[in-house]
């Protein structure tokens, strides 16, 4: 029997696939910010930050921390020129935030904030017995993870009417904490923390704007902008405390969170003095009116204390009904107040060398639980009318060159502030040039002071000139090669109109390849890159060790030597041992 011998031969070419950068970054909210729920239970919290992929969709969702919570699905942010910003409606509970990038339905990065709330914010307002007291160290530790409070402290009662220009910083609360704007320890707040959050399930912040040694009427002459004097010395308060505490909790930190209401205690020393009810219940009356008007005409909750107890000259310990009269016609004449606790008979006497502060780890925690009792009590999570934290500003940026980008607010009214959270450098106006690589945030002053703030904001790192590397610069007539750029960003713009990292090309030619980055700016071209067509090689020629095989013999099939061989068996080699008729064939490389 004879074999018959043909031949084919073709190039053989390799493609090799790129990886994809991708990275998405989340810069609010922040970690252990907690947003006031509504009535329904539930809070819109608007979910920010930066892509650098070609993401086609950003998505976020709300994962309830050991069941405390109710989990949300995955929601699409909007997005666009690598920045994002949207809102998720969650309810009441305690979230990891997690934000996803996808392109054609592949998940291309992930971005986790641990520790977001939705759940009650408590300003405190009032005297030292509201502020805590730092030199006591016999303070109860908060135990519960969700009792959070903001500690970006001035430290200094003279400055505190401005927030600076840091943007807020949440952390739990501890027993020794100094919190926003002035407030000293725990005191009995964290306890009452504690009893809230595991009640109601749902994370606590507390917001505390309390001022030392201070009467009503303290607060009522600051609030109408007069000079007040300090009631045990005869020297003026700083100008505008101790209400521009008050004022800077709700126009700064509330607009930001919002607010479910003012938890006052204030009586020691108009118990002292013992101010006739209706001069106490109209300077306190004349406070609540003006926290309003400048929470934007907001119907601000507050729960009245009736404290009242002082210890005096002779450690004699003074208690007033007048006071307490008067605590409780704010209470029931104005709308929306609400009775707190009775505090006189709770640690009665004290310390003479402390006349009027609870003092003790069991007494602090009888004073939290008189809080708790007076808020269940009165059903005041459900009767008071909380306040939303205010609609967040969009931020918009173009490129600006050399790696500067145009930072503009496009919702804002009235005066703005930008600020470099790198260095606290802040600036004015609807628009700033922002440098490559740093974060920023603005917030805008309404005609009252209430401020709305834009999320932080990453600007992106500058554009450099890309490089190209080739899987090959040589290709067979009908294969391929694979371009790739190498350089920092993720939108490529090719020569021949093709996008993203990397590119398969089919036509012999110079390529080059740009970068635009998140806000338009485009690199330089690379340098440029040639590839070109192999010439095909000649067929190669199958020689056979003998012409005619016999029925039961083998005949060796070989081709002069290349670099790989492929027959029509299978086999690998430069020579192939056949016996059984038929047509063979090789490809070789």
């Amino acid at each position: 029997m004879k074999l018959k011998f043909t031949f084919l031969i073709s190039c053989l070419c390799l493609l090799i696939s790129a990886s994809v950068f991708a990275q998405v970054t989340i810069t609010f909210p922040v970690k252990r910010i907690v947003f006031q729920r509504n009535a329904g239970n539930n809070a819109s919290v608007t979910v920010s930050g930066n892509y650098s992929n070609n993401a086609d969709k950003i998505e976020a969702r709300f994962v309830a921390r050991n069941g405390q919570g109710t989990s949300t699905n995955w929601t699409q942010i909007s997005a666009g020129s690598g920045n994002f910003q949207g809102t998720v409606q969650v309810s009441g509970g305690w979230y990891n935030v997690e934000v996803r990038s996808s392109a054609g339905g592949n998940v291309l990065s992930t971005s986790t904030v641990e520790r977001v709330g939705v759940g009650e914010v408590f300003v405190i307002a009032g005297q030292s017995n509201a502020q805590g007291r730092e030199e006591q160290t016999d303070i109860p530790e908060p135990q519960d993870d969700r009792i959070n409070v903001i500690t970006n402290f001035t430290g200094n009662e003279s400055n505190s009417q401005e927030p600076g220009n840091s943007f807020p910083e949440f952390n739990k609360m501890t027993a020794h904490i100094k919190y926003a704007p002035y407030g000293y320890t725990a005191w009995h707040w964290g306890h009452l923390g504690d009893l809230l959050a595991q009640r109601y399930n749902v994370p606590i912040l507390f917001i505390n704007a309390a001022f030392s040694a201070t009467g009503a009427y303290n607060w009522e002459e600051s609030a109408k902008g007069l000079p007040t004097k300090n009631p045990f010395a005869d020297f003026n308060l700083p100008m505008g405390m101790p209400y521009a505490n008050l004022r800077l909790s709700l126009q700064y930190y509330g607009n930001l969170t919002g607010i479910r209401g003012v938890l006052w205690h204030q009586g020691e020393w108009d118990g002292l003095n013992n101010t006739n009810p209706e001069t106490y219940y109209n300077q306190l009356k004349t406070v609540i009116e003006k926290s309003r008007a400048d929470f934007g005409g907001k119907n601000l909750s507050w729960m009245i204390a009736r404290a009242s107890l002082y210890v005096g000259a002779g450690n004699a310990t003074f208690t007033s009904a007048n006071t307490i009269q008067g605590q409780n016609f704010v209470a029931e004449r104005v709308a929306n107040c609400f009775k707190g606790p009775e505090t006189d008979n709770i640690q009665n006497p004290r310390n003479p060398a402390d006349p009027a502060h609870f003092y003790g780890s069991d007494n602090h925690k009888k004073h939290g639980q008189a809080w708790f009792d007076a808020i269940n009590n009165t059903n005041f999570l459900g009767a008071s009318q909380p306040q939303s934290s205010a609609s967040m500003l969009q931020m918009a940026f173009t490129c600006a060159g050399s790696n500067q980008f145009g930072l503009s607010l496009q919702n804002a009214t009235g005066q703005s502030l930008w600020v470099n959270a790198s260095n606290g450098a802040a600036s004015s106006g609807q628009s700033i040039t922002g440098q490559s690589g740093v974060t920023y945030y603005a917030r805008s002053k309404d005609g009252v002071g209430n401020s709305a703030f834009a999320p932080p904001f990453l600007v992106p790192s500058g554009v450099g000139t890309p490089s190209i590397t080739a899987s090959s610069l040589t290709f067979c007539p009908g294969g391929s090669t694979v371009l790739t750029a190498n350089g920092a960003g993720s939108n490529f713009v090719w020569s021949d109109g093709q996008t993203g990292r990397s590119i398969t090309v089919r036509q012999a030619g110079n390529y080059t390849v740009k970068i635009k980055d998140n806000g338009s700016c485009e690199s330089g071209n690379s340098a440029p890159v040639t590839v070109s067509l192999s010439s095909a090689i000649a067929a190669p020629e199958i020689t056979a060790s003998a012409s005619v095989v016999c029925e039961g013999s083998s005949v060796i099939l070989s081709v002069p030597s290349n670099s790989s061989y492929e027959w029509s068996t299978g086999a690998k080699t430069q020579s192939i041992t056949v016996n059984t008729a038929g047509s063979y064939t090789v490809k070789v490389k």
